[in-house]
């Protein structure tokens, strides 16, 4: 699915939103609710810097290893709703701290199992170093923005659809090389200069469908699933370009007067 087809499809349901839940009631008659929010995401995507990564192959194995690629993301925080006074349409604004980790590493379960970068390929030099895996880590503070519809608004078991917009500033970026010769450890500064530099932004869309146990005027739980999630931003990792993910969120919900 395309971005505009994506970035439309957003547009759309919030303006849904928005307009279905300023028909609702007054500020005063809202629902004002505080939640604390756990979650984590995992990427499907396509494994970067392939243009100077060679497979480890035997002399005597005409096929190479695969490289395998992951993306994950973890995340914790608070968020502040308002809900219309009959629990049916709700607005909500966050602040999370999210950890992503991306990591490359050849597929073989060997004990001696590496990759080969390219580091220098000038003339008629060409260098190659032995990579066991590369570990990338990056902290970022996250502003969710979700607008929920609850069709059964009534009930202690309350199922719900969200769409939600992610936005995230880049706070520490941390690149660990595990070379397959330790020797080669002084060459963690050369390898990372010839990865691509993520940039200060992400910017993720999420729809999902979730379910709320409990009474509207109690604490409650409540349980998300995010998919599909798209990432609307590029460059987000130095080593994995993420396509599509899924998710799984916790809510701890306390409505407040």
């Amino acid at each position: 699915m395309s971005f505009k087809t994506v970035f439309f499809t957003f547009s759309f349901s919030l303006f849904f939103f928005i307009y279905s839940y300023s028909q609702t009631d007054s500020l005063r008659e809202r629902i004002k609710i505080v939640g604390v929010q756990f979650g984590f995401n995992s990427f499907t995507g396509e494994t970067e810097n392939l243009d100077k990564i060679r497979a480890n192959i035997s002399y005597f194995d005409s096929q190479a290893n695969s490289l395998e690629s992951l993306l994950n993301t973890a995340y914790a925080g608070l968020k502040f709703e308002l809900r219309s006074s009959n629990n049916q349409f709700a607005l909500s604004l966050g602040l999370h701290y999210s950890y992503m980790l991306s990591s490359t590493k050849e597929g073989s379960a060997s004990s001696s199992s590496f990759f080969y970068f390219l580091i220098n390929d000038e003339g008629t030099t060409t260098e190659y170093l032995r990579v066991n895996e590369l570990n990338q880590a990056i902290s970022y503070v996250s502003v969710p923005i979700d607008f929920k519809y609850f069709p059964n608004f009534r009930s202690r078991f309350r199922p719900y659809i969200n769409m939600g917009l992610e936005y995230s500033l880049k706070l520490q970026n941390k690149l660990d090389v595990s070379f397959y010769d330790s020797s080669m450890d002084s060459r963690k500064e050369e390898l990372a200069n010839q990865l691509i530099n993520p940039k200060s932004s992400c910017l993720l869309i999420n729809p999902a469908i979730g379910i709320e146990l409990g009474r509207g005027s109690k604490p409650s739980l409540g349980f998300q699933m995010n998919l599909p999630i798209f990432v609307a931003s590029k460059e987000v990792s130095s080593l994995m370009t993420p396509n599509l993910g899924v998710g799984f969120q916790l809510n701890f919900i306390i409505p407040i007067k």
